[in-house]
């Protein structure tokens, strides 16, 4: 299917770049200007330059441009009327200072940004930064810095005032939802890692990408290569929270995961269409891969995510993309100044557009919990096995050159089979997922714990009513119902009862719960659980057996209105939650409101 769509999309009709006669002068980028190092605007501009950003507006960008802006007296009043936060110019000390950031290398306060009518919105805080020191949140907008508005800046002149030298502070004025705070904050040299990784559960690399500066093709080839001695046969690579970078290093990166096959498409002012390839790789990735992306993915994290997705070469989790389609050409002068020009737009290998649209993820999780969901799906990938009521094989993973693991399929393996470093689930009970063609296998044990019930309740929620899900049982893998899917519980706790439902009880005392069928009083405080349903936390909870159907539940801590709860009965007992919640019989399903007129 990929090689057949990449023949497609090559025998397009292309063209080549008007600006084809300077390229040679153009460091091809395709960055979303969100870094704390991007630059403001000269305050003066040369006359040379002023002729040279004239011409090339004229000449090279993306759409027309009308009289009255290119006969605007400055660089500064030419750039406002256009209108493009994406086109700026840098004085040679900026554009300096605007290489360094796309390598991951600036001082400031350590913050990727987003310019909106009030001021600077804190789009994601770097780890370990002056602003995260200083309590900073993703949401936050910057209104003032020295009492300098920030509103009607561009992006290039109000991350100038918020950097400085190195131990100078700066006075923010932060809007939070309806409270004003105002912060100092010690500005401070910041060097985010480009490339990190390291392996999970014996067998799945992850590797983080935070920009995608010139050097990340070698430095990915580095980490994913020392995982995969280490046992990496599945992937995930977290795009989340990346702005962008050089088209390079996006063609690059592509090309270890789908070498030779088409990454992006280019689109320029004159109409034609420049299909560009991925080279092969440093490294070729093998098994199921999934890429998170977030609503801060842009730019170059976006062309890698949409190649990857047309290509069928991934599953991407997480949220839908910035929607930063548009290409970038860096243009020098001879006094060291450039002009960061917008000179095309991009569009995916299938043809679909990126700019203001985005990419949606096959699956759409909470981005606080994609890696634990990632982690779920790739544990124990699944091959070759065939998805309910469907007569064609689907794909588990998501990947070229996968190996089988598991399934019932082509290759005859066992349903029950499990990956060499995959984990293996404790007490048999495990779920399967099917969705956009592929198989996924999730141990419930693993599932039950508190470090990933969240990921697995968020993706029981957010799966589309055309994935499907299958439990295995005694009987072998049984279908389940969408009513159970919305329930929830029966995904938890398979080979469980339900019995009966509370609502509204005491928050703060204890109360009675009847239960359809008799509940053995041995199990009572040894193998009963009091769950917050949306975390897996246990309550504590003192239970006695009041009759052969009723017991008394005393809460050692107030429930929380709002919230439902999950008594489970008959677990066994253990050592570990997700193993003592296997044996689970019966659950008692418990909800609190919200008042109607809270004080």
């Amino acid at each position: 299917m990929a090689d057949d769509f990449g023949r497609r999309v090559r025998r397009k009709e292309t063209a080549v770049l008007s600006l084809a006669r300077t390229w040679f002068l153009i460091v091809l980028i395709i960055v979303l200007t969100v870094s704390p190092a991007i630059p403001a605007a000269a305050a003066a501009n040369s006359t040379a330059d002023l002729a040279q950003v004239r011409a090339l507006l004229d000449q090279g960008y993306v759409d027309p441009v009308s009289q009255d802006v290119l006969n605007a007296p400055t660089i500064d009043a030419m750039l406002a009327r256009l209108g493009d936060p994406y086109t700026d110019y840098f004085s040679p000390s900026e554009y300096k200072d605007f290489q360094d950031s796309l390598n991951n290398q600036f001082s400031g306060i350590g913050i990727h940004m987003v310019m909106t009518p009030s001021g600077v919105e804190v789009a994601s805080v770097i780890a370990g930064s002056p602003a995260a020191k200083a309590g900073l949140e993703p949401g936050d907008i910057i209104t003032r810095a020295d009492a300098r508005p920030l509103s009607g800046l561009s992006s290039g002149q109000a991350a100038a005032l918020l950097r400085g030298s190195v131990g100078t502070k700066v006075q923010l004025a932060i809007r939070r939802g309806s409270k004003i705070l105002f912060l100092p904050v010690t500005r401070a040299a910041l060097s985010e890692p480009e490339v990190t990784g390291r392996l999970l559960d014996g067998h799945i690399g992850y590797v983080r990408v935070s920009v995608f500066g010139s050097a990340v093709p070698e430095v990915f080839a580095q980490v994913a290569g020392g995982l995969r001695k280490q046992g990496a046969d599945a992937w995930i690579v977290d795009l989340r929270e990346d702005p962008g970078g050089y088209l390079a290093s996006a063609l690059a990166l592509a090309g270890d995961f789908i070498p030779g096959e088409s990454v992006v498409q280019v689109k320029t002012r004159t109409g034609g269409t420049q299909v560009l390839l991925a080279p092969r790789g440093l490294i070729q990735i093998q098994g199921p891969v999934v890429l998170l992306t977030d609503r801060n993915s842009a730019s170059a994290s976006e062309v890698l995510t949409a190649a990857l997705k047309d290509h069928d070469a991934a599953f991407v989790l997480g949220e839908k993309t910035f929607g930063k389609g548009s290409v970038q050409g860096i243009y020098p002068f001879a006094d060291g100044a450039a002009l960061k020009m917008t000179i095309a737009h991009f569009f995916s290998p299938a043809g679909h557009a990126i700019n203001g649209v985005g990419i949606e993820p096959d699956l759409g999780v909470d981005t606080g919990v994609a890696k634990e969901a990632a982690e779920l799906l790739l544990t124990q990938p699944t091959l070759n096995d065939t998805a309910p009521n469907s007569p064609e094989p689907t794909r588990s993973g998501v990947g070229k050159g996968e190996m089988s693991i598991g399934g019932s399929g082509k290759d005859g393996g066992s349903a029950n089979a499990r990956g060499r470093n995959g984990q293996t689930s404790q007490d048999g009970q495990e779920a399967r997922l099917y969705i956009r063609g592929r198989i996924f296998t999730v141990p419930l044990d693993m599932a039950r714990s508190q470090t990933y019930w969240p990921a697995w309740l968020d993706i029981l929620t957010s799966a589309p009513r055309q994935a499907q899900f299958m439990l295995n049982g005694k009987g072998g893998w049984a279908s389940v119902s969408r009513a159970q899917v919305r329930e929830k519980w029966p995904l938890y706790f398979p080979n469980s009862q339900f019995a009966g439902e509370v609502d509204n009880p005491p928050l703060a005392r204890s109360y009675s719960l009847t239960f359809s069928q008799p509940v053995s009083p041995a199990s009572l405080g040894t193998s009963a659980e009091l769950l917050d349903a949306a975390s897996g936390a246990i309550i504590p909870t003192v239970l006695k057996a009041e009759s052969p159907e009723t017991v008394r539940v005393t809460p050692l801590a107030p429930l929380r209105s709002g919230k439902t709860y999950w008594l489970v009965g008959g677990t066994g007992g253990g050592p570990a939650q997700g193993k003592t919640l296997a044996g689970a019989k019966q659950i008692m399903q418990i909800r609190t409101f919200v008042p109607s007129n809270p004080e």
